[in-house]
Order: C-alpha cells, then sequence, then structure tokens
C-alpha cells in the first residue's frame, strides 16, 4: 500500500510540474509584444508596408508569419496538445531552424509554417538565455531536461 502512495504522489508531482511549465510558456506567448512593424485594424487584421515582407532573407510574404498573436496561439496550440518531453524540441526548432509543424485535425495534413525571425529571437532570449540551452527555471524533461535539472539542484547545495 505505501508503494502505491509512494507512485501516486510522484504521479502528482509530475501533473503539477507539466502544468507549471505549460503555463509558464504559455504566459510568455500571450504576453510577447505585437508586431512592431503592422498596424492593427481589428482582431484579425491588419496592414503593414510592403518593405517590411521583403525585410528578411526568406521574404515572407505569409500574412500569418507577421501576425504575431497568431502565431503565439498556433505554438500555444501546439504545445498543448504534444507530450511534454516534445516542448524543448519546439522550441529549439523553432530557433534553429525558423519553422513549426501544425497538423489541420479536420483534414489531418500537416503544414510547415515559418516563424517570424522577431519570434525566433524572443524564443531564444526568453528560455534559451541567447544560447541553446533551456533556462534553469524551466523543468521539461527530455534530451537536456533532466541534465539542467541536475546541474540547478547542484548549484543550490
Amino acid at each position: 500500500m505505501k508503494n502505491i502512495k509512494t507512485y501516486l504522489r510522484l504521479i502528482k508531482e509530475i501533473k503539477d510540474k507539466d502544468t507549471e511549465a505549460r503555463g509558464f510558456i504559455e504566459r510568455a506567448f500571450l504576453n510577447m509584444p505585437d508586431n512592431p512593424r503592422i498596424h492593427r485594424l481589428a482582431h484579425n487584421c491588419f496592414v503593414m508596408n510592403f518593405s517590411h515582407t521583403t525585410l528578411y532573407p526568406y521574404s515572407c510574404w505569409d500574412p500569418e508569419t507577421h501576425d504575431f498573436k497568431f502565431m503565439a496561439s498556433m505554438i500555444i496550440e501546439k504545445i498543448q496538445t504534444c507530450d511534454l518531453k516534445s516542448i524543448g524540441q519546439i522550441l529549439r526548432q523553432i530557433v534553429e531552424k525558423g519553422t513549426m509543424q501544425r497538423v489541420v485535425t479536420r483534414t489531418g495534413h500537416s503544414n510547415t509554417f515559418k516563424i517570424h525571425p522577431d519570434i525566433r529571437k524572443f524564443v531564444n532570449k526568453r528560455f534559451f538565455n541567447g544560447t541553446l540551452e533551456m533556462k534553469t527555471g524551466l523543468w521539461i524533461p527530455g534530451e537536456k531536461g533532466e541534465e539542467i535539472e541536475r546541474k540547478r539542484k547542484s548549484n543550490n547545495r
């Protein structure tokens, strides 16, 4: 009986950390400033100068790329639907490759979205301290999660 109670307590702790990590990421994206290069006319409508579409090397004309609120909601949706181990990989892919896969549930098709360079900088600064190593305040298991958690615990001693 004692072992079952121990396992249940551990499962609850993991769920609490999962909720905490997802909430931390969601709040960061919800508080992300809007694109300063656009003039928002309504919630889902904006205008921008044509010259801003060609500022970047990839010259992206997709309106979704320049709408930071849409990008934030898309990233939050992806993080809510994935398992906890994948969160670090998703954020790392945003910074390294500047893309994100999104599966449209009603059709089952997968789309690849380009991520605006300013959002890539935001993710890198907010979650990786400007490097590709996760900040220690965020507990995310996976490739480097356990290693970072160990380092954090050893620094606290």
